[in-house]
């Protein structure tokens, strides 16, 4: 079931990749709930202030026909660098390119890190910036509590219709900038979710992590796409 379209929606769902490139084409009512505004700032502010994060996840991928697909991995970032690596595919962003990997098919891509160019994908933590934005309302819009903990979910749902998601979820830790899982609901069924396991700030990263080695993907077959 993973494809390069699966790959995109988990970094959709890390870096809300669409959400900042969304354009709203009409001018529906914006509402912004300050409550969610003051906790997504506090979150933002707690990453923003460590010098590395390191996430643990898992991620279950729902389709239309009752199918789904779970994976496990790990994205480790650093400023405007990143990598992701899952039970099947692997994402390797210095910033200026980004490697995609496909384990299982042995084959992969280069493409550039371009804003200008449309392939630019946007650094995970982009995901804490989508408050700043006037493209899609955000509220508070349920809380339960689950083994003595409270949680807050928060929706976003965008303006521009033409976007593939009606809807996406984070569930944060009430009073605290932990989060625990992101949800995207799709136009066409499906849905995405990616369960934070562990979060770990200022961990030292290997040099090298952020750039494609081909010693570590023997018989990997990379397409360059870069002009």
């Amino acid at each position: 079931m993973t494809n390069l379209k699966s790959i995109i929606i988990l970094c959709l769902a890390i870096s809300f990749h669409s959400i900042s490139g969304a354009q709203t084409k009409t001018t529906p009512k914006l509402s912004k709930d300050p409550k969610v505004i003051k906790i997504l700032e506090g979150i933002k502010k707690d990453f923003d202030n460590a010098k590395s994060i390191e996430i643990t996840f898992n991620m279950l991928m729902e389709m239309p026909d009752n199918t789904s697909e779970k994976q496990s991995g790990v994205l480790q970032q650093s400023g405007n660098q990143y990598y992701v690596n899952t039970d099947q595919f692997a994402i390797i962003n210095n910033g200026k390119a980004m490697w995609f990997v496909n384990k299982a098919n042995k084959e992969g891509q280069i493409n550039e890190n371009d804003a200008s160019s449309g392939t630019q994908m946007y650094s995970p933590i982009e995901l804490l910036k989508i408050y700043e934005k006037d493209d899609h309302n955000i509220a508070i819009t349920n809380e339960y509590a689950e083994k003595g903990v409270s949680y807050q979910q928060i929706e976003f749902v965008p303006l521009d219709k033409s976007v593939d998601y009606s809807k996406a979820r984070l569930t944060v830790q009430k009073g605290t900038s932990k989060l625990k899982e992101v949800k995207f609901f799709y136009r066409d069924g499906s849905r995405m979710s990616l369960a934070i396991k562990n979060v770990t700030k200022n961990k030292a990263i290997p040099v090298g992590t952020f750039t494609f080695q081909a010693s570590k993907y023997p018989g990997v077959y990379m397409e360059d796409l870069r002009n």
